[in-house]
């Protein structure tokens, strides 16, 4: 079965209406399997840079390997609470400037588990983020989804001025639907599918309008709203009581691994056979990864894999759970 038609058709569709598709990976992927993808028409990709408490050893191959390719590619931080938040983004900027990399956008990511604390902590957590951001010129933006922002952050509207990249599992390629939340009226990019495979690589799909945030344009947005939001923060006050509600995201290892967790469900998607628009793109075995870096270089072919190698050597790393 030819699992890369259905992605290709929907990338033939938002070329012509200027909209791009990207992939999320959890591992290592060699620039072959990068230019692969991009000879199918994927326009961006999204590499793991910073979880448990560390920089992961993969992000300046994997941003290198998809750049030699063609392809523009963003970063992800998945901040440890239990772990100081200044020194955690000075060390991601270090592992930058020593890997002489510079993603044009590094999402934070705002999710649970592992539990945050209550809403004035993490608002509090989140600020420290922004500021040792902004310090250190990394340029960030927000990755979440609405009710996680509720839970978390009790809808604060501090952070509002940064990008946001929001999960909705809805296998659509669109904003449609998007509801404002946290004071963003409009997105900047969504992830809406899990668990897909092609050219030997898993992935997570992301979908974004025109540039998106790879352009020297929003470079510069997402720089300035990283330094409005830290001088915001300077002073903010948080109206928080209570502990923020926990909102459940899919467990495992981004590890290659043949042995697979079990499938996780969000809305009407299933990550274990998640779909490309209305065309299934592939059944990925078990549900997406919360995240953990690979200590592996990926083993994928570039011409190509059926959906059942790619699921045996990949998952696709951790998500963020629409409730």
């Amino acid at each position: 079965m030819n699992i890369l038609a259905p992605l290709l058709v929907v990338l033939l569709v938002l070329s012509v209406v200027s909209a791009e598709i990207g992939v999320d990976v959890g591992s290592a992927v060699p620039e072959t399997d990068y230019a692969c993808l991009k000879a199918k028409g994927v326009g961006f990709v999204v590499v793991n840079a910073f979880e448990n408490g560390a920089p992961d050893p993969n992000c300046a191959a994997s941003i290198k390997a998809a750049t030699a390719a063609g392809l523009a590619a963003q970063g992800v931080f998945v901040p440890s609470f239990t772990a100081d938040p200044t020194a955690q983004m000075q060390s991601l900027a270090q592992s930058y400037t020593a890997s002489s990399i510079n993603p044009p956008i590094t999402w934070i990511l705002v999710s649970s588990p592992p539990a945050w604390g209550t809403c004035t902590q993490n608002i509090e957590f989140l600020h420290n983020i922004t500021v040792a951001a902004s310090k250190n010129g990394v340029y960030i933006g927000i990755f979440t989804d609405s009710a996680l922002w509720v839970s978390m952050m009790c809808s604060s509207t501090t952070f509002s001025k940064l990008p946001l990249r929001y999960a909705a599992y809805d296998d659509q390629p669109s904003f449609t639907g998007f509801a404002p939340f946290g004071g963003w009226n409009t997105p900047n990019m969504k992830q809406y599918a899990t668990s897909q495979a092609a050219c030997g690589v898993a992935f997570n799909l992301d979908y974004r309008p025109g540039a998106g945030p790879s352009s020297s344009a929003t470079h510069t947005a997402a720089s300035t709203g990283t330094h409005q939001a830290a001088q915001q923060q300077q002073s903010h006050s948080a109206a928080a009581n209570g502990p923020a509600a926990q909102h459940q995201t899919s467990q495992g290892s981004s590890q290659h691994q043949s042995s697979q967790s079990g499938s996780s469900q969000t809305g009407s998607s299933q990550a274990g056979s998640s779909q490309t628009g209305s065309s299934q793109a592939g059944s990925s075995s078990g549900g997406s990864s919360s995240g953990g870096s690979s200590g592996g270089s990926s083993g994928g072919s570039s011409g190509g894999a059926s959906s059942g190698d790619a699921a045996a050597n990949f998952r696709p790393r951790r998500r963020v759970v629409a409730h």
